[in-house]
C-alpha cells in the first residue's frame, strides 16, 4: 500500500507507519474491537528513545485494545490518521452518547479530529460519515443553545459582553458548519 511518498525518506519507525512493512488489512470492526491496532495491523512498534513524543505516544497506544481506548486516546490516534476503520466505530459511539465529549480541556475535543478525517475515508465509509454528521448536527445545536442561554444571562450583568461569546465554542461552531452537508450558515 503506497501513500505517494517514498518510505525510505523517513526514519525506520515512520517507514513502519507508512508503507512497505505494513500489510494492507481491512477486517470487520466488530471482530476487532477487543484487539489492539498492533494485532489488527499485524506488526509491533518498537520505539527508540530519541523518537518524538507523538511517535512514543502512538507506540504506547498501539498494543492497547481498541475497546479500552478513551476519548482522548481516540482523539490522538484519529488526529494522526491511524487505524481509522477500526477506531472510528468506537469514536462514533462516544460522539453519539455526547457529541461534545471532552477529554482534558474542553468539549468537542473528539469531534474535531473526526471532522478532519480525509474525504476519501468518508467516501469509503458512508455509514460512518452519516453518524459523524449526525453527531456534528447535535453538537452544533447544543453549542447554539448554550450561546443563547449564556447571552440571556449576561444581558443583565453590567460590563459583560451580552453576545454570549465563548471563543473556544465559537471556533468549534465555525469548524462544524462546513462539515455538515447542506448546512446554511445563518
Amino acid at each position: 500500500m503506497s501513500v505517494g511518498v517514498s518510505s525510505r525518506s523517513f526514519p525506520p519507525l515512520c517507514r513502519q507507519l507508512f508503507a512497505a512493512e505494513r500489510p494492507a488489512v481491512s477486517r470487520p470492526c466488530a471482530v476487532t474491537m477487543g484487539k489492539s491496532l498492533q494485532q489488527i495491523e499485524g506488526y509491533p512498534m518498537d520505539v527508540p528513545e530519541h523518537e518524538s513524543g507523538v511517535v512514543r505516544h502512538t507506540a504506547r497506544l498501539w498494543p492497547k485494545p481498541v475497546s479500552d481506548y478513551t476519548a482522548g486516546d481516540l482523539r490522538f490516534m484519529i488526529g494522526q490518521k491511524h487505524g481509522l476503520p477500526h477506531l472510528m466505530p468506537r469514536a462514533l459511539s462516544f460522539l453519539e452518547q455526547n457529541p461534545l465529549v471532552e477529554d482534558d480541556d474542553y468539549g468537542g475535543e473528539l469531534l474535531r479530529p473526526v471532522m478532519r478525517v480525509p474525504e476519501a475515508y468518508w467516501q469509503e465509509h458512508a455509514e460512518h460519515f452519516r453518524r459523524a454528521v449526525e453527531a456534528a448536527r447535535r453538537a452544533l445545536a447544543e453549542l447554539e443553545h448554550r450561546k443563547t442561554k449564556r447571552a440571556a444571562r449576561l444581558a443583565f450583568l453590567p460590563g459583560e459582553d451580552p453576545s454570549g461569546h465563548d471563543p473556544i465554542e465559537e471556533d468549534l461552531i465555525k469548524a462544524i458548519r462546513p462539515f455538515i452537508p447542506d448546512h446554511r450558515a445563518g
